[in-house]
Order: structure tokens, then sequence, then C-alpha cells
């Protein structure tokens, strides 16, 4: 059995953009708060690892919490501008 989370992990167009790393971040972000995409959020949590966001329990698999999360992290440490 394979997690779609695995599978995405190992796509090719993820690890080349993990390869990007940090780089990448401000554009995956930008992506994120215009499309949102699990793909995206699997990336950024490949390319920060342990920077990553601190997601409670309770947003586990809810999709928009932890989108939400992520662009506030975003924010945070100066990666994208919050919208208006």
């Amino acid at each position: 059995f394979t997690s779609s989370f695995e599978r995405m992990k190992e796509h090719s167009a993820c690890k080349e953009i993990v390869k990007i790393g940090k780089e990448a971040v401000p554009w995956l972000l930008e992506d994120l708060q215009r499309y949102g995409s699990w793909k995206i959020i699997i990336a950024l949590s490949l390319i920060v690892k342990n920077d990553a966001p601190n997601t409670s329990k309770d947003h586990t698999g809810r999709f928009e919490l932890i989108r939400k999360d992520w662009l506030e992290w975003g924010i945070r440490n100066d990666y994208i501008k919050a919208s208006i």
C-alpha cells in the first residue's frame, strides 16, 4: 500500500520543485493563495521541513485550515505579503 502523500512526494515534478529549495517557497505560497492544492502543501513541507508551521491536531486532514496555517506562516516569515 502506497499513500497518496507518498505518491505525490515521489512525483518527478514535486522532486524538481524540492530541488529548487527555499527559493521556491514564495512562488509556492503565492500559488497556494490563488489555487490551493495538497501538492503545494506537500512540496512546502518537504522544502522547509522543521521550519514548517505547527498545525494543530484538529486541522489534520482539513485542507482549508492547513492552507490558512501555511499562508499565515508565509506572512510571518516574510515569504509573502498579507492580502488586503
